[in-house]
């Protein structure tokens, strides 16, 4: 049987799914459907996050709230497959990326763990981009991760790390790494801010104890943004 309380709270809720929502907040929830989801906010999409927004009185909970999405999480892993295994991720696979991230891996630790698998081993392998055995596993993952070869004077110590910590692990070094970030952040700030990072704003992504930063991290800071805000919602 329902109390005052509950009818008040359920009456509270509905006038809250009536309350219009406005027109730069409904702007920025579509951009952010649009860069995380590939498409425009669904009419109950619209008014949850809207929502979330009012609740939490800043940006960054819906953003994380539409990052989180299962189909987000898909719609952000599945250029990594293509990458990596040259393939669309099977559904077990996906499920287990997915899951782990919506679990608390890092972004870049379920990246590293594709890496690691047999599947992309035995592809590094039928590449032969770099000679024989580790020293192909270990060119496949600069190619695919810094878009270069490993130059000679790398390629000694590279192996050894590999032989001593194993693909996954190496990788997930690279993906902490400058070089790296560096190339992520200029794609990502062309991608969400339309612009260049300046020099400054670079050296302070660029700071040690901002490498481990989980990818997500970093694309929920410029999406809950004023400068991102600013411009979906003019």
């Amino acid at each position: 049987m329902s109390t005052p309380s509950t009818n008040s709270s359920i009456k509270r809720r509905e006038a809250e799914d009536l309350r219009p929502v406005p027109e730069k907040v409904a702007k920025l929830i579509n951009a952010l459907c649009h860069s995380a989801l590939g498409r425009s906010a669904g009419v109950e999409e619209m008014v949850e996050l809207a929502q979330v927004i009012a609740r939490a009185g800043d940006r960054r909970a819906a953003v994380e709230s539409v990052l989180l999405m299962e189909a987000s999480l898909v719609w952000l892993a599945e250029p990594w497959f293509w990458k990596l295994l040259s393939r669309a991720a099977t559904e077990k696979e996906m499920g287990d990326f997915v899951g782990s991230v919506r679990s608390g891996t890092p972004f870049d630790a379920a990246i590293s763990r594709v890496i690691g698998s047999d599947q992309y081993i035995q592809r590094a392998s039928r590449r032969g981009i770099g000679g024989e055995g580790d020293v192909n596993l270990l060119q496949s993952i600069h190619i695919d991760l810094l878009g270069r070869l490993a130059e000679s004077s790398e390629v000694s110590r590279a192996l050894k790390q590999i032989r001593a910590v194993g693909a996954a692990r190496y990788a997930l070094e690279i993906l902490r790494s400058v070089e790296f970030r560096r190339n992520y952040l200029l794609r990502l700030h062309q991608e969400l801010l339309e612009r260049m990072p300046g020099e400054p704003e670079m050296a302070g992504w660029l700071k040690r104890e901002n490498l481990g930063l989980d990818l997500l991290a970093v694309r929920v800071h410029l999406l809950a943004g004023d400068e991102y805000f600013n411009r979906v919602a003019r």
